[in-house]
């Protein structure tokens, strides 16, 4: 009916006429508001919309608001802007999708490119499609007006991943005066980027460096990389450097690029005690790497810990502890199920200068990471003895595994007769402990160091079966001496035995 009567203008062009059916259309749109095409006929008729552009363009705002999405009124508001830019105003919902339609038909011209510009430094907020219409327009028309407005609208939207590097990269390059420009172009490079940071970039940071500690790492191991093409920057940055990987070590973190620098500058005489147990754990963290979305969590198992250690993937990335030859590792999915082979992941040792390991056992030798991985891979021998000894006292240590530590420890007394440090060893071992792994052999370097009470009440315990009968006799003996030859019925007994 609407469309029927503002065809009938056509026919019927005098002024009356045309106000009568103003006026019926009016009335029609004022009953079904939500129909655009009344608004649209409007746009031909109402002498003030066609005498005002803004009112106009107003007037499909209003009809936008009411959900309308027509391809027909954007194309009456592109037209409203291409030939009067300076209606653009503001840049809400309404006004980005006539800029995204504009620029999908290619009607955007260079004045309207401008005006964009300035009002997207004065907005708020980050939008995907707002994005998406400034990189179509630099396509168009580049400018560092318009570099400068889509850098401004990433930091306030703190947007820094790397598919925006480009446009961080440009302001750098253009030299645009934007708070947090050099920040979100540090936050926005690849990990693996190792080309020389823009100079700009490393004066600034050589004063004021704000970064958290990852981005940080990454902007000091770029500067001692490219060295020596910069001697100067790496001369200047070096004094926070060492003081930043000091910082680090004692924090306990470790990524690539922290790795990196406590390779160049950690040395023995730089390092504490503290600062060495830190080390040691570093020496024994690993970075798995899942490709697998659905996988959330990495699990490690030790054959010789109590618990499993359960970490988080973040980015597909998590660091985990590996200390031994016999650990296992899981993989565990939203849904709680894990995976053991099935699941493909990469592992990567974030430390490997074999120095620190040096370091470590001079300074820290009682560090546990250190302990269960030195007595896991080697038997006991003289040196080691104290450490299977210290890590025996480690409450985290599975208690089959401390059963194997003992009966190690057992076996190479037994097989070097005359240590000089079983004396010692004897005194200080729960003795109880060690004889419900191996009485016999215990019984036996009793006997063997003069230990005869003990020895004795270890045989009235658990009886001397299997015990050396020369060791018997050599404990029998001493025990007549040392009650006197008083009588006692256990005595009485071994000696029959």
């Amino acid at each position: 009916m609407g469309y029927y009567l503002y065809l009938t203008t056509f026919y019927h062009k005098d002024r009356e006429y045309v106000d009568y059916v103003e006026e019926r259309i009016r009335d029609l749109q004022r009953r079904q508001p939500e129909v655009w095409l009344f608004q649209w006929i409007l746009l031909y008729l109402d002498e003030q919309l066609l005498r005002h552009p803004g009112e106009k363009l107003e007037a499909i705002r209003r009809q936008y608001q009411r959900g309308c999405r027509s391809r027909i009124l954007y194309l009456e508001a592109a037209q409203v802007l291409e030939r009067s830019p300076l209606l653009l105003r503001r840049l809400d919902a309404f006004d980005i999708q006539v800029l995204h339609f504009m620029c999908r038909e290619d009607l955007i011209n260079a004045e309207l490119v401008m005006q964009l510009a300035e009002l997207t430094g004065r907005a708020g907020s980050f939008g995907s499609v707002l994005y998406d219409v400034l990189c179509q327009c630099w396509e168009k028309y580049p400018g560092r007006g318009l570099t400068a407005a889509i850098c401004s609208l990433l930091v306030k939207g703190h947007q820094s991943g790397t598919q925006y590097m480009k446009w961080f990269e440009k302001g750098v390059e253009e030299d645009i005066r934007l708070t947090g420009l050099y920040e979100y172009y540090i936050e926005s490079l690849p990990e693996d980027w190792k080309k020389p940071l823009p100079q700009i970039i490393r004066i600034y940071f050589s004063y004021n460096n704000t970064l958290d500690y990852r981005k940080k790492a990454f902007v000091y191991a770029n500067v001692i990389r490219n060295k020596d093409k910069d001697p100067k920057a790496y001369q200047s940055y070096r004094p926070a450097m060492e003081k930043f990987m000091v910082d680090e070590l004692m924090l306990g973190h470790i990524n690539d690029d922290l790795a990196f620098l406590y390779e160049i500058f950690i040395t023995e005489s730089l390092l504490n005690r503290r600062m060495a147990e830190n080390l040691s754990r570093l020496l024994f963290t690993y970075r798995i790497q899942v490709e697998d979305p659905s996988i959330r969590y990495v699990l490690v198992y030790h054959e010789e810990l109590k618990k499993e250690e359960k970490c988080p993937l973040k980015n597909g990335r998590a660091n985990v502890q590996i200390y031994t030859e016999n650990h296992r590792i899981f993989l565990e999915d939203e849904n709680g199920n894990r995976y053991e082979s099935s699941v493909p992941y990469t592992i990567k040792n974030m430390l490997t200068d074999i120095r620190f390991r040096e370091y470590c056992l001079r300074l820290a030798p009682d560090s546990a990471g250190l302990l269960l991985n030195i007595c896991s891979s080697e038997k006991p021998d003289r040196e080691t003895v104290p450490k299977y000894a210290a890590l025996l006292e480690m409450e985290e240590i599975r208690e089959t595994y401390r059963k194997k530590l003992r009966q190690e420890l057992l076996d190479f007394y037994c097989q070097n007769p005359g240590e000089e440090s079983l004396y010692e060893f004897l005194h200080e071992i729960n003795l109880t402990a060690f004889a419900k792994t191996d009485r016999y052999h215990l019984t036996e370097l009793l006997i063997s160091e003069g230990m005869s009470r003990e020895a004795f009440s270890l045989a009235g315990i658990y009886g001397p079966e299997k015990v050396n009968l020369l060791s018997l006799v050599s404990l029998c003996h001493r025990m007549v001496l040392t009650m006197e030859y008083g009588e006692d019925e256990m005595l009485l007994a071994l000696c029959h035995y």
